[in-house]
């Protein structure tokens, strides 16, 4: 019984072990599968976290890759624009108006599409309704806030007295400016013809019309090299807007190799003083001078001067525009844009076509006082960037028309 007893134990005992054993396995296989899935989980998490953004250059090209705004970021080319996820660098209508974004809408080539831009010419579908051409107001005591941004130049309007107006013909209510964007080159063409810029005036709509915006776009043509010096205004400011960033970031902008230069150190003795001049020196160096002007430096400086967006499209030789039920032109792409996009062109000299472009090849990341433009280089010769979404399909529900002559009614 004794031997019984003891062999009965032995067995037991290795019973339990092995048993303990196949236990510790099964745990150290469970955490490993655990560890896997959180490790799983966490990557898919990095993934998911990662913000899309809009460039208008094909980050598949080795050759055109950058990211300009860095780690956590990823660059989407225009025919992946319905990839993008952030748009914190763009107009926010939301905050601004009543129209509501809604999801991303960026696709190409459907045919309930109501995207922009077009390529405009003479109507396929529809036949002009309107009574009169765009009529505008000036507003009184409006504050502008000029700055580059990756996408163009932009100025918003913050505050006024009143805010200058449009009345469109078939609509009850007037559309109010908040903001104006300056793209190189133009998004529309007319008749096939891609002009040298686009300025836009961009308007809320109020009452029965506030889920809505329009924007007025006036072509760029610098081919007569012709003197606009209602236009100088607006670019001035944009010019010392700009340097005031380069100033703060402590930096220059070198043309020659399309790169911002220097840093803070070569700038304290100054005084916090800059000038409000923009130049380019023979060696085509483009630099930000800062003389010993007196000039506050300040995070973007609101200007509050007399300036006049409508007379822009005032000094034009005609009245008349094509106009289309349309979207942005960039991310989330919303199809809620009444466009009027004038027939003619405003003349500007060369000179004004190329502080353009070096303004907006030069937009400094306010943050990281680095490169921030996301525009498509257009030449191995200069800077220049393209900061214009190709043009999309032009379906029926576009109602584009071509206003060449105006209804009367009694």
């Amino acid at each position: 019984d004794e031997i019984f007893n003891n062999r009965r134990s032995e067995h037991l005992l290795h019973y339990s072990l092995r048993h303990l054993r196949l236990r510790n396995k099964m745990a150290v296989s469970y955490l490993a599968v655990v560890v896997a899935l959180t490790w799983l989980s966490h990557l898919l998490q990095v993934v998911d976290s990662k913000k899309t953004y809009a460039v208008y250059f094909d980050p598949k090209n080795s050759h055109e890759y950058r990211n300009p705004k860095g780690s956590g970021f990823v660059p989407v080319g225009p025919d992946e624009w319905h990839e993008v996820n952030y748009f914190d660098d763009l107009y926010d209508w939301e905050q601004h108006s009543k129209v509501r974004l809604g999801g991303n809408v960026c696709s190409q080539g459907l045919v309930n599409d109501n995207q922009s831009p077009l390529y405009l010419g003479p109507s396929k579908w529809w036949l002009c309704n309107d009574r009169h051409s765009v009529r505008d107001w000036g507003g009184v005591g409006c504050e502008y806030d000029f700055f580059s941004t990756p996408y163009g130049l932009r100025a918003d309007v913050k505050s006024c007295a009143k805010f200058p107006t449009e009345d469109l013909s078939r609509t009850t209510t007037p559309w109010e400016l908040m903001s104006i964007m300056i793209k190189t080159p133009s998004e529309h063409t007319i008749n096939g013809k891609t002009f040298d810029g686009e300025f836009i005036l961009k308007h809320r709509g109020t009452g029965i019309h506030a889920d809505r915006l329009t924007f007025v776009s006036i072509l760029m043509d610098a081919s007569g090299d012709t003197s606009n010096w209602e236009l100088e205004k607006f670019l001035r400011a944009w010019s010392e807007s700009q340097q005031e960033q380069y100033y703060k970031c402590g930096k220059y902008y070198d043309s020659k190799d399309c790169k911002a230069r220097g840093n803070r150190r070569h700038l304290r003795s100054n005084n916090n003083t800059i000038t409000n001049i923009f130049e380019i020196d023979t060696n085509q160096h483009m630099y930000y001078y800062y003389k010993n002007q007196t000039a506050a430096i300040t995070d973007r400086k609101l200007i509050r001067e007399k300036y006049r967006p409508y007379n822009l499209i005032r000094g034009r030789t005609s009245e008349y525009y094509y106009g289309y039920e349309g979207s942005l032109t960039e991310p989330p792409c919303t199809e809620v844009v009444n466009w009027r996009v004038l027939a003619t062109p405003m003349k500007i000299s060369k000179d004004h076509l190329k502080g353009i472009n070096n303004m907006i090849a030069a937009h400094l990341d306010e943050y990281s006082c680095t490169l921030g433009t996301v525009g498509r280089r257009r030449s191995q010769y200069n800077c220049y960037v393209d900061v214009a979404r190709p043009a999309q399909s032009e379906t029926q529900i576009h109602h584009l028309t071509d206003c060449t002559a105006w209804v009367h009614e009694p």
